[in-house]
């Protein structure tokens, strides 16, 4: 059930949101409050068809108490992987260091299942006529 929030507006929890429909990726980029996204999303992370999770790790939760390292140890701990992407060269690998603390980090739930979807995915072309 949403519930009022401070500034006037409503919020609920992820889960309940997409109410049990499974997502292949997420994209979550809420200015600092991923932390509390993710305390709601139980069932969302722990959906077999999600494939990855991007998020914005760049600290910017650290004005509301929340830390970027215990965010990427919860992902870790529902079994994603933090990892990088090349989109010219379509190649997905993990990040040897963990995230940068800078821009989006990509967790990916089984990589080579990711890695094959990657791999047969039609190509297309941006508008600047690049090809991807």
């Amino acid at each position: 059930m949403p519930r009022k929030c401070p500034q006037g507006g409503r919020q609920a929890t992820l889960d309940a949101v997409l109410a049990g429909e499974v997502q292949a990726v997420i994209k979550l980029d809420v200015e600092g409050y991923e932390t509390e996204v993710l305390g709601g999303a139980e069932r969302t992370l722990s959906a077999p068809g999600l494939l990855a999770v991007v998020m914005d790790l760049n600290g910017s939760g650290a004005r509301y108490g929340f830390d970027d390292a215990a965010l990427h140890r919860r992902m870790l701990e529902v079994g994603f992987t933090a990892c990088g992407y090349e989109p010219f060269a379509r190649r997905l690998a993990p990040l040897a260091e963990g995230p940068k603390g800078t821009g989006n980090t990509l967790y990916v739930r089984d990589l080579e299942a990711l890695r094959e979807r990657v791999r047969t995915a039609r190509r297309f072309r941006l508008g600047t006529g690049v090809a991807l």
